[in-house]
């Protein structure tokens, strides 16, 4: 090869290859005398996916004020589609190269079984098919505009548009519940494509949140960007009117469906550790068979080892009196039913003073109780608990925790200051109540993880029952904060006022989401926590 052609590779490989593969080595051919080097890329991706999220969102956020409709859509939209169609390659990729490249790519990892993890699956699927439904409702409605208004280019440009994502949402989730107990080796391929996919994730989730969906649509088009047919025709569809009913319900489920999803590829991430527990050496995938038919599976899973039966000791208690059970169901059930009822009451829109002192009593009354269940939690946990010894970083789960935890205090904090100018003083009390008992749960959530704790049977508070109320009042709060979407649950500022009124829109379209989801996120690994209590 000519001098001069080999120096303008090198230069094309300094200036383009080397800042976008950099990252660990991983092959190295310096003891033979060489330069070469081959590396991950974990490094490069990362800075290169942050600027693109920086990127993104600022785009996002620019044409999300537009006051041209028109614009706006086709700006949105060809960001979205661009986004997801990359991660639906890069999701089709790896499970490709996953297949041919088993015996290298990948790990397995004997994952012990966890309640919350395989919760949070079902919960994916479910909110899965909420972002699906949505899709399909605005494909419904673009086919019925195609049959009215043939030749029109947007039409089909959003037709394809859904089913793309539609085909995203399908894949990734079924890509997800195959894949979830592994951890790929770091390469280029692997850290670009999983990381596109969580750009693809968080860029679902900021649109989500930025664009207000349960607004009256605007039909005072221009026509400038020769778009204006399409959305007359869109928002006048018989269609529409069933969609913008269930937006209510469909859209918070886009925003947890693309939260939960982000968590998920967090931990296929190579760069995120994820911890074995079993002591063993992890199996050996070069001596798998090599022959295997459509009927083998990609990876094969471990068993789960049975406890001997001669372990367990003879006068070990094994039942627990049923009346702690009783006294638990009967206790949530008293606790409930005045939160359930005011939660029904608000979102039907009813209004009288005695009313709002009646919810703003139960609520604190509600967080109050909660708080209890947490430092009984705590009691436990300090008598019982029993250390296993392993110093973990946090989890991609956890970050995602800590995140919502930010969220929802900053919730707490705004409602706080509403209520105290206010002169609403027992809803200030339950907002103190309320931030105090966001920071305990957190950090109980992730202490737990880090001990070990059996059912105490010698004691006549059923700690796992405990858990398991403090679990369902979680799930109450999430089904009442996602169906009122901050409506009836804050005092807002004076909306006369335009910075008020910017600050309203970023605490109910921004913030609050992100409270919702930590009430499920809590929830559900308040479970998990009440599932391995009862298997110890």
């Amino acid at each position: 090869m000519h001098p001069y052609v080999v120096t303008l590779l090198d230069v094309l490989y300094t200036v383009f290859i080397t800042p976008l593969t950099a990252g660990n080595v991983i092959q190295s051919d310096e003891n033979n005398g060489s330069n070469t080097r081959k590396t991950d890329g974990s490094l490069s991706s990362m800075v290169t996916i942050a600027c693109l999220t920086a990127i993104t969102f600022v785009v996002i956020g620019i044409y999300a004020k537009s006051e041209d409709p028109g614009k706006l859509t086709i700006a949105i939209t060809t960001m979205t589609f661009v986004l997801t169609a990359m991660a639906l390659f890069a999701i089709v990729l790896i499970a490709v190269l996953a297949f041919r490249k088993r015996h290298e790519w990948f790990i397995a990892a004997d994952i012990k079984d966890d309640a919350a993890e395989k919760f949070k699956g079902k919960f994916l699927w479910l909110f899965s098919l909420g972002i699906i439904m949505k899709n399909a409702l605005s494909l419904a409605i673009n086919i019925d505009c195609f049959n009215k208004e043939a030749g029109k280019n947007f039409v089909t440009a959003f037709m394809v548009v859904h089913i793309v994502s539609i085909l995203y949402f399908c894949i990734q989730t079924g890509f997800i519940s195959y894949f979830k107990d592994y951890r790929f080796r770091s390469s280029v391929r692997i850290n670009y494509g999983i990381l596109i996919v969580l750009l693809a994730n968080l860029t679902l989730w900021f649109t989500s949140i930025v664009l207000n969906e349960d607004s009256v649509p605007n039909t005072n088009l221009t026509d400038a960007y020769g778009i204006t047919g399409e959305m007359i025709c869109f928002y006048n569809s018989s269609i529409y009117d069933l969609r913008h009913q269930s937006m209510k319900v469909l859209n918070p489920c886009q925003i947890e469906y693309a939260l939960l999803a982000t968590s998920f590829m967090m931990s296929l991430w190579p760069s995120v550790k994820k911890e074995i527990h079993d002591t063993q050496d992890s199996v050996n995938l070069v001596n798998i068979e090599e022959s295997c038919d459509e009927y083998t599976p990609l990876l094969r899973r471990r068993r789960n080892r049975t406890t001997d039966p001669t372990e367990i000791r003879a006068d070990e208690p094994r039942y627990r009196s049923p009346i702690p059970f009783f006294l638990v169901i009967q206790f949530g059930l008293i606790l409930n039913l005045p939160v359930v009822i005011s939660t029904v009451l608000a979102f039907l829109k009813y209004k009288s003073e005695g009313f709002g002192y009646f919810r703003d009593a139960s609520m604190a009354t509600y967080k109050l109780a909660m708080l209890i269940m947490v430092f009984i939690l705590f009691f436990h946990l300090a008598k019982y608990g029993k250390s296993n010894n392993i110093k973990r970083k946090l989890s991609s789960t956890e970050y995602i925790l800590v995140f919502a935890n930010a969220g929802t205090i900053a919730v707490c904090t705004f409602e706080f200051i509403m209520s105290l100018n206010n002169h609403r003083y027992i809803l200030m009390s339950e907002k103190i109540l309320d931030i105090i008992l966001t920071f305990l749960q957190t950090t109980l959530i992730m202490h737990s993880t880090r001990v070990t704790i059996k059912k105490t049977l010698d004691s006549f508070i059923a700690a796992e029952y405990v858990c398991l109320l403090l679990s369902i009042c979680n799930i109450v709060l999430w089904v009442g904060d996602s169906f009122n979407n901050m409506e009836n649950s804050v005092t807002r500022l004076d909306a006369q006022d335009s910075n008020n009124s910017k600050t309203n829109k970023v605490m109910k379209y921004v913030i609050f989401p992100i409270l919702v989801f930590y009430r499920f996120h809590a929830s559900i690994d308040l479970f998990g926590l009440f599932s391995r209590m009862r298997k110890n």
